[in-house]
């Protein structure tokens, strides 16, 4: 798996654990980075490239410190009657980081959209890696070129 792909599955599962415990990023990070440690299934059997961590966290941070401005966001794009509360965690996760990285990183669109939705994929079902897709070019389409 390249590095900037691992780095952003690794920012998505951080947000997720963040969400399910209820924790700060500081103590994500630690957590976080133990379980990849201590992973018996850690594929390359140590941790991650430096550069790799550092991305991951930093996608992590930037978008946990923005995830109720993110989560906005996302809300205002969904249709009527359709409340943010409905989305699954892991949708609310995958999509507060791609937002983050979509709309405050230099990173090319068509880039951001393909790891999102192939991590969508990943982490849940084709049907709502189509949902994340169509959600994050409409954001995509009205934010961008507002601003």
């Amino acid at each position: 798996m390249k590095a900037r792909t691992q780095a952003r599955e690794y920012a998505v599962q951080m947000m997720y654990q963040a969400e399910l415990l209820d924790s700060d990023p500081l103590e994500v990070n630690t957590l976080f980075w133990k379980s990849i440690d201590d992973d018996p299934d850690n594929e390359a059997g140590s941790m991650p490239a430096e550069s790799v961590m550092e991305f991951a966290q930093t996608l992590f941070t930037s978008a946990f410190s923005r995830r109720v401005e993110h989560d906005r966001t996302v809300a205002m794009f969904l249709k009527e009657n359709w409340p943010f509360e409905r989305l699954g965690e892991m949708e609310k996760c995958i999509l507060r980081v791609a937002v983050d990285e979509l709309l405050h990183y230099n990173t090319p669109d068509y880039a951001v959209l393909d790891e999102y939705v192939t991590l969508t994929r990943r982490f849940t079902d084709e049907k709502t890696a189509a949902f994340v897709n169509g959600l994050l070019e409409n954001i995509r389409n009205t934010l961008k070129k507002e601003g």
